[in-house]
């Protein structure tokens, strides 16, 4: 199969553009169709060794194109409900076996990945993943953290710190701006996304997070970001061990603070979401036995004004 025209031709009817150029609107009611050509392309991207460049490059570029189909109702309930047959066991005695689609459909990205780390489609794939780091649909979200967690579990150290740092500064970004109380807002997605990544990372890369989110600053900003983290569902044992002892200190301290210093003024004059973070952080760790502990301790050796 071959693509006429590089990156920057202007020619784009090609083989590839023909084969998965109908969206569902345009199937006229043959949307069942539309398995058969994600089958089509997954084996494409599970057969990627064997093509040429300027064909990876091309089917690099229809990513989008799979996420398109996979959010109609009837593609993406039969993805999660189909098994498809695959072969297992050595060349020589192979075994028929089924998989849920979805498990192939991961697995044929995770090895289109692996293929085109080191080629000129790599940029592509980075910019794919980026694009839909939101995406607003539940099965396309999920496939495209689990290429993130695949890459993050994978790649050298240093893609995987710039990863971290970049997510840092995304958060920040968004804190000033949204409320952490919103479920559906831009940081608590966002804090939602990391979290997943966080907890594929190495322990003394989620250390690091902590400290860029936190560190020493004590800042309003960085409450509001560890809250989100933590409502999204941040474990605290992803940290390391003298790291979560000074988080659960932190948080035990920051509450009891706050509650010595509560009142009907202060209430009325605060309209932050960091007014209440002591709590909402709290809250979030609550059945943490250690922190339950460490409450236990406070309460013995502290007065409290309620």
């Amino acid at each position: 199969m071959i693509i006429p025209g590089g990156r920057n031709s202007n020619y784009r009817t090609t083989s590839i553009d023909k084969m998965f150029s109908l969206n569902c609107d345009a199937m006229h009611g043959a949307r069942i169709l539309l398995l058969g050509r994600v089958a089509l392309f997954l084996s494409f991207l599970k057969s990627a060794a064997d093509l040429e460049e300027d064909v990876i490059l091309g089917i690099t570029r229809k990513l989008g194109w799979l996420f398109d189909v996979l959010i109609d109702v009837e593609v993406y309930s039969s993805v999660l409900a189909l098994q498809v047959p695959i072969l297992n066991g050595s060349s020589e005695t192979p075994e028929l076996a089924y998989e849920p689609m979805f498990s192939n459909i991961l697995h044929a990205l995770k090895t289109f990945m692996i293929v085109v780390y080191s080629s000129p489609a790599w940029g592509e794939i980075e910019s794919f993943l980026l694009e839909n780091f939101l995406h607003p649909h539940f099965l396309c979200w999920e496939i495209v953290m689990e290429l993130w967690c695949f890459m993050v579990r994978h790649t050298e150290i240093n893609m995987v710190t710039d990863i971290i740092d970049k997510l840092c500064l995304l958060l920040r970004f968004v804190a000033s701006s949204n409320s952490v109380l919103v479920p559906g807002s831009a940081l608590r997605k966002i804090a939602r996304s990391s979290c997943m990544i966080l907890s594929c990372s190495p322990q003394h890369m989620v250390d690091r997070a902590y400290g860029s989110i936190v560190g020493s600053s004590g800042s309003k900003l960085s409450s509001v970001m560890f809250v989100a983290l933590l409502m999204e569902g941040f474990q605290l044992n992803l940290l390391s061990d003298k790291m979560r002892s000074v988080v659960e200190q932190r948080i035990v301290m920051e509450y009891f603070e706050f509650v010595e210093s509560f009142n009907d003024e202060s209430l009325r004059v605060c309209n932050s979401d960091a007014f209440g973070a002591p709590v909402f952080a709290m809250s979030a760790v609550s059945q943490s036995l250690e922190l339950l502990h460490c409450m236990n301790w406070k309460l013995q050796f502290a007065k409290v004004k309620v």
